[in-house]
């Protein structure tokens, strides 16, 4: 990790840490990530998708609000079909 990166962290010197391959916890619903501080990711599609994709990538305590703006979004267009994808940390 570079310097510029360990300053955006507020860690001014090196220090140890272990990098895990898997982002998004496999299994966890949303309750159980944010209660374990995990990463999850949601699509929710009816089968009919005709081209609306709506995508909230920095859902749950990453961006606070930007998941259910989604999701408010993807229900008021539901006649055309649309995705949601969201993705939320905690």
């Amino acid at each position: 990790m570079g310097d510029s990166d360990r300053k955006r962290l507020d860690a001014s010197s090196k220090f140890a840490a272990t990098l895990h391959s898997q982002v998004p916890h496999p299994i966890f619903n949303d309750a159980e990530a944010e209660a374990n501080s995990e990463f999850v990711e949601r699509l929710d599609d009816n089968g009919v998708h005709t081209g609306l994709i709506v995508i909230a990538p920095h859902g749950g305590d990453i961006e606070r609000h930007t998941d259910q703006l989604a999701e408010r979004r993807r229900i008021a267009s539901q006649g055309q079909g649309g995705q949601l994808i969201a993705v939320q940390g905690f």
